[in-house]
């Protein structure tokens, strides 16, 4: 079942355990730190949640939350991450199918995308927009999906 987020530290730290155990290592120690600390637990992505200029969906099995998704205001999802438990059985795919589900038509929806998780948005139908950069010794590439 996918519900709308209401408890942020659940999802926040979902997303560090799912980036520890499985995206890790595709950034520098440093890196590693700078998504943390200076990404995940920013005041931005606080703000943003509390000013509800980003929203945050969670698919839980069981009352357990085994995914999350965000995206804010300007079409963007800075979050998507399934328990490693959970990997493999469509999850992500259901995130994100719910959140074109409440996109307006004609919208366009961009993501920075992990290096392994690339394949599975061009799977999705996602179009990629840049070559790996990267920023703050973080890794990633630009993706866009026409709605």
């Amino acid at each position: 079942m996918i519900k709308e987020i209401t408890n942020l530290n659940e999802a926040l730290s979902l997303i560090e355990k799912s980036y520890l155990e499985n995206i890790k290592d595709e950034d520098t120690i440093n890196g590693q730190k700078t998504f943390i600390n200076d990404f995940l637990y920013s005041n931005e992505t606080i703000n943003e949640y509390k000013n509800m200029q980003m929203k945050i969906f969670g698919y839980y099995i069981n009352n357990n939350l085994a995914g999350v998704i965000s995206i804010n205001k300007n079409n963007y999802i800075k979050f998507l991450f399934v328990d490693k438990k959970y990997l493999n059985k469509g999850i992500g795919r259901k995130l994100l199918d719910y959140i074109v589900s409440i996109t307006p038509p004609n919208t366009k929806i961009t993501l920075d995308s992990s290096l392994s998780s690339k394949d599975f948005y061009i799977k999705y139908g996602f179009i990629q927009k840049s070559d790996v950069l990267q920023m703050n010794e973080m890794k990633y590439i630009e993706m866009e999906y026409q709605i």
